[in-house]
């Protein structure tokens, strides 16, 4: 991807992390993030069936450390809307102006 086409996607990011982001926390520290569609799924437990999910939050790279990190690394709490959850997943392509976390319970 050309440097003209990775700044204008930095430079929009920031956008929409101001129009649709929402809160959530990493080291004591709050962050805007987007909230991705959940992947739900049930097992059946002992008294019936349990709904269990992951969710994809992204975060903007820019915040931290002017893009240099350190990120939220796998097995990290994150708070968000009140529940805490665990990072099982933590993608930081340098090229890329989010940094993508998937989070369960």
């Amino acid at each position: 991807m050309g440097d003209l086409i990775k700044n204008m996607l930095a430079r929009d990011a920031v956008d929409i992390i101001a129009d649709i982001g929402e809160v959530a926390t990493w080291n004591g520290t709050n962050y805007n993030v987007i909230l991705g569609d959940p992947d739900v799924s049930s097992d059946l437990e002992e008294g019936g069936f349990v709904l269990d999910g992951d969710f994809v939050l992204k975060f903007l790279r820019a915040d931290f450390a002017s893009g240099a990190g350190p990120f939220p690394e796998n097995n990290d709490r994150i708070t968000y809307d009140g529940d805490v959850y665990k990072i099982t997943s933590s993608t930081q392509r340098v090229d890329s102006a989010f940094i993508k976390t998937v989070i369960a319970k």
